[in-house]
Formats: structure tokens, C-alpha cells, sequence
């Protein structure tokens, strides 16, 4: 048997075995034949990202359910020195790059993130989130609420330009690219 026969013949029994576990044919199809590129992310938007590699290219990938992020928290932000396997997928009618992991190597150094707790300025105010201009970072920041928040005072109905002091955790978005910041504690200061 010929060395592309042994190759072509493991392919097919790790498929097999592959989908009988529940995994779909595009993962098996991608662990096949990714390919690997490391370059610094210039741009981000909703499931894709534009990463520019060492040879000054600039190529446009796409993240989804099936993307693992290597650390788990870890979603690729402008700036970020990142290393991908991507491998080419049909998507209605085209041919996009699929991610299938993201490795982080070094992230953006002017990146500042908020301290916890931090204290901001309500800019607006919605049913289930706060967008929170942050003094600290120069930035306004969209804060959600989730089960359990607590809101102190009791009662209190927050308003566009009141004072706030947040506790909050940072969280991988469920959609897109970035991060969401849940809110734990949400304190009316004068």
C-alpha cells in the first residue's frame, strides 16, 4: 500500500469514527486540512476578524460555534499578536476561512481595561444594559445586567448622567468577537 493509500484510508476511519461520536463533517473535513497562519488582528467585526500576517497580507477570517479559544476567555481584539488554524468552508454559495482555533500570543498592549469595581457616568439606560462612559480608560462601555445583579439603593431607577460604582465580571460574548461586562453590583454614588 502506497504511502497516500495508508493517508487516504485513516482519513476516511477517523471520519467515521468522528461522526458516529457526533461531530459534524465540517470539523472533520477542517481537522484534516487546516492550516496555520500568526499575525496581529487589525480589525474586528461580528464572527470575523481581518489578520495582517509576516508577509504584510491581510486576510479576513471567520469565528463560530465550532472556533476554540486557546486561553478558553480569550476573543481576538484589534491589536492582538494571535496564531489561527482555519481551514476553507462553503457558506451559502461562497467560500470563507473558517477558524478553528485561535491561540492568543501576546494581546494589544494599549488595550486598557476598566478596574473592578469602577466608577463612570451613565450615558444611557436600557431594560437589560448600561452604557457607562469610564473616566479611568477615556471610554464608554456597555455593562449588562444578569441574574442577581444587585442595585443599590433599593428601588433606585437609574438615569442618563448619574454617578455609578460597578462591580462587574468580564465575560466572552455568546455573539460576535468581543467581550461583555456583567454586572454584579450596580451603586448610585453622589
Amino acid at each position: 500500500m502506497t504511502k497516500s493509500m495508508v493517508k487516504w484510508w485513516a482519513y476516511f476511519f477517523i471520519a467515521g469514527l468522528l461522526l458516529s461520536f457526533g461531530v459534524g463533517a465540517d470539523e472533520v473535513a477542517a481537522g484534516a486540512g487546516d492550516e496555520t497562519v500568526t499575525g496581529v488582528v487589525t480589525k474586528g467585526g461580528f464572527g470575523s476578524f481581518i489578520l495582517r500576517s509576516k508577509d504584510g497580507t491581510e486576510t479576513t477570517y471567520n469565528t463560530g460555534r465550532a472556533t476554540i479559544y486557546q486561553p478558553g476567555d480569550f476573543r481576538p481584539r484589534e491589536g492582538d499578536r494571535v496564531k489561527i488554524s482555519y481551514y476553507p468552508k462553503d457558506h451559502r454559495g461562497r467560500t470563507i476561512l473558517a477558524v478553528s482555533t485561535a491561540e492568543l500570543i501576546a494581546a494589544n498592549p494599549n488595550i486598557k481595561e476598566p478596574g473592578n469595581p469602577v466608577t463612570g457616568i451613565i450615558k444611557e439606560t436600557g431594560r437589560r444594559a448600561f452604557n457607562v462612559y469610564i473616566p479611568e480608560i477615556k471610554k464608554v462601555l456597555k455593562f449588562e445586567k444578569a441574574r442577581g445583579t444587585k442595585i443599590i439603593p433599593q428601588g433606585w431607577k437609574p438615569a442618563p448622567d448619574e454617578k455609578v460604582r460597578i462591580s462587574h465580571k468580564r465575560v466572552p460574548s455568546r455573539f460576535g468577537r468581543g467581550y461583555v461586562y456583567t454586572i454584579q453590583t450596580f451603586e448610585k454614588i453622589e
